[in-house]
């Protein structure tokens, strides 16, 4: 599942959680997660914790959002 900056995602934990950062390709990502407390809170997520997207950020932004390099 190839994932870009700001997907909107859905954990298996039922969470949602936004994509803020990729990292390594691909082989985790850093997402805001809305936690069933009610707080967000950033975490490392792996693929394999990921249920599946609900929206992709082309959808909302009309276009592929870069990946922020810094550098």
């Amino acid at each position: 599942m190839a994932l870009e900056m700001f997907d909107k995602i859905l954990l298996k934990t039922g969470e949602v959680a936004y994509i803020v950062e990729i990292l390594k390709d691909g082989e985790a990502y850093i997402a805001d997660i809305d936690k069933h407390s009610g707080w967000t809170e950033t975490e490392t997520v792996l693929p394999n914790e990921i249920e599946r997207v609900l929206r992709k950020s082309s959808e909302v932004f009309g276009k592929k959002v870069k990946r922020y390099e810094n550098g």
